[in-house]
């Protein structure tokens, strides 16, 4: 049995935990976490942010038995944002897709509930609150916590942990990560946002001010100065909001009386003040101001069995023959369409976008996600796909047979593009035993990946096109490699590839008649740039 520690009891290191408990008796699981027991903290009194749940993060959940239930159980249900204005007016805009509002003391409570309930009966799980990480050594596969409890002695209480397997879930000011920052080719980056905040609590109605939020929505206010308040309603029927202000005037939330504080929202935020009691604004005065971090750092995956890479996020998993086709292979899409689902509740794009038609597109191994998750079942909204440079190949190492081509979900619209002096598609075909050949993968992927029948799927041969054309500027990740001669010019290839690309949405997708005669013209094989275009 492995002895996996999990630092951090955050939403993500205790969904882990459910993940591995599920296998068995393969793993023994220890979580430490620096705060203590979320169940022992008032909310009002806890570090606790605002949480919105939506499609992808219930997929997370689903696999637990009875836990998406429960969450939900904890959270409210609506389908409005609503946006108000400096001169008090109200904008409205709806969302096709409904969100769920939580808060992250909620979300925990429930996860820790679950996990413990899950490991009833056994001993696969110890559970240790007020813990902190102080150092970890990678070589002796140990970490050392200190005791930082209320009752901990004077002197540092400290606890050397050993484990098989190691999970850093402790947060944007990871300990485990800092260690990480020592390995080399460990590329990583922190960056604090432009803007600071503080929590705070209020009821939907204020029988003194006569205030009343009477429509379940998440509010947004847009108040003078850069501040920003938003604000999600709670199954106890009060809301938890957020003020954002710029960092560099974070002493606007810095207050010295309740007057004070009341004076900021009377002054920013009125509405928000009709609900602000004395006590709440005191506890809002005294909370501390946090910031708002964003890490990066390289995606680093198993490429294939054995080999270490950088990847679009590819869930090999599902790649496996008895996997293939029964999720979806792309690890980052869900977070993908996430954002857009933000970028439709925030200006300057607010109910703008289209998400009940998204196309999906990419170049290389991202245009095999592309086409690969083009599939109605795991993302309903994805109304279509075009690739450039890719196949639907797949690797031995895999548990394939040699030079297998996997089926497409080929229930929407699929444009797949290719050139003749693709040398990247040339080598992979010389690797599955087909010959140094650029077009031979991309017609097998046509003809055999893709059943047609529908006139909505086309394969498109640039001449002359190399791998790195379709990328303007150049794409750096490309440089080293020795492409075959150009024979076009790649403004003139890209200017063709992008009204193609046009052209097939607006036919297959948007249902445009003239569009479709369009399409048919532009893809005409006298064309001197198309080397050949097949449609079934």
């Amino acid at each position: 049995m492995e002895k996996v520690v999990i630092v951090g009891a955050g939403p993500s290191g205790l969904l882990l935990a459910h993940y591995l408990l599920r296998k068995g008796d393969r793993y023994q699981v220890e979580i430490y976490e620096r705060l203590g027991d979320p169940t022992e903290v008032a909310l009002s009194n806890s570090r606790t942010i605002p949480y919105s749940l939506n499609e992808r993060g219930f997929r997370a959940l689903r696999p637990i038995d009875g836990l998406e239930d429960a969450v939900k159980a904890g959270c409210v249900e609506n389908c409005m944002t609503a946006f108000h204005t400096v001169d008090g007016k109200t904008q409205l805009v709806p969302r096709k897709q409904p969100i769920f509002h939580t808060n992250r003391i909620s979300l925990v409570t429930t996860l820790l509930s679950s996990l413990v309930a899950m490991a009833e009966g056994g001993d696969r799980l110890k559970l240790h609150f007020n813990c902190k990480c102080i150092g970890v050594d990678f070589d002796r596969q140990t970490i050392l916590f200190e005791s930082v409890s209320p009752e901990a002695k004077a002197e540092l209480e400290l606890l050397l942990v050993t484990y098989d397997r190691l999970v850093g879930a402790d947060g944007a000011r990871s300990s485990v990560r800092s260690q990480f920052l020592k390995t080399p080719f460990f590329d990583f980056e922190q960056t604090t946002l432009g803007r600071c905040y503080k929590t705070i609590f209020f009821q939907s109605k204020n029988s003194e001010t006569g205030g009343d939020i009477k429509m379940k929505a998440f509010h947004v206010w847009r108040a003078s100065e850069g501040i920003n308040f938003t604000a999600s309603p709670q199954i106890s029927g009060g809301y938890i909001g957020v003020v954002f202000v710029p960092r560099t005037r974070q002493d606007m939330l810095n207050f010295a009386s309740v007057a004070q504080v009341k004076e900021f929202f009377r002054q920013y935020l009125r509405e928000v003040n009709l609900f602000l009691s004395d006590a709440e604004a005191e506890n809002f005065m005294k909370r501390p101001i946090s910031t708002q971090v964003v890490v990066t750092f390289s995606w680093i995956e198993e490429y294939s069995p054995g080999k270490i890479t950088l990847t679009p996020g590819i869930n090999w998993a599902l790649w496996e023959p008895d996997n293939y086709g029964t999720g979806p292979s792309s690890s980052t899409l869900p977070t993908l369409l996430q954002e857009l689902e933000r970028l439709q509740s925030t200006e300057p794009l607010a109910g703008m976008l289209d998400l009940q038609r998204v196309i999906l597109g990419g170049h290389s191994a991202g245009g095999s996600m592309a086409m690969e998750n083009a599939d109605p079942r795991f993302f309903p909204q994805v109304a279509g796909a075009f690739a450039y440079g890719t196949s639907a190949a797949v690797a031995a190492s895999l548990g394939h047979e040699p030079g297998k081509i996997l089926p497409l979900p080929d229930k929407l619209p699929l444009l797949l593009m290719g050139g003749t002096s693709d040398v990247i598609m040339a080598r992979m075909a010389k690797k599955y035993g087909l010959g140094f050949d650029p077009l031979i993968l991309l017609e097998y992927t046509f003809g055999q990946a893709i059943s047609g029948g529908r006139e909505d799927s086309y394969l498109l041969i640039l001449k002359g096109a190399q791998h790195s054309t379709i990328s303007h500027p150049f794409d750096l990740t490309q440089v080293g490699i020795s492409d075959l001669r150009r024979t076009q010019s790649e403004d003139k290839i890209r200017d063709l590839m992008a009204e193609a690309i046009g052209l097939f949405i607006d036919a297959h997708v948007r249902q445009q008649p003239t569009a479709l005669r369009a399409l048919n013209e532009l893809l005409d094989p006298a064309n001197p740039l198309i080397a050949s275009v097949e449609r079934k």
